[in-house]
């Protein structure tokens, strides 16, 4: 599939099939494949955290402003970025030429 075609055919979704999970197995790769991506610096500067307790999803939907997706949805994966990474630049690229 072209690129293109990917950004064309992009939606939103916003309902789930409640019938319908992502078993922890499916995670692992996909956090796996994830953290490849480039990222600036190569600090590599991302945290990723799976929620999957409907109790948490609740209190994460008040804090999505009442978004109903974020509490039916099988996970809510939470990224979270380590705003002073820059600060590991030093450490990251001490032994590089």
């Amino acid at each position: 599939m072209e690129f293109s075609d990917i950004v064309q055919q992009r939606r939103s979704i916003k309902s789930y099939d409640a019938e319908k999970s992502i078993s922890d197995a499916e995670l692992k790769e996909l956090f796996k494949e994830v953290t490849l991506s480039p990222s600036s610096f190569n600090l590599q500067h991302w945290t990723f955290i799976a929620v999957k307790d409907s109790g948490q999803k609740k209190l994460l939907k008040e804090a999505a402003w009442g978004q109903q997706q974020v509490e039916d949805c099988s996970v809510a994966i939470l990224v979270c970025g380590k705003l002073n990474a820059y600060k590991d630049a030093p450490i990251i690229y001490k032994n590089t030429p």
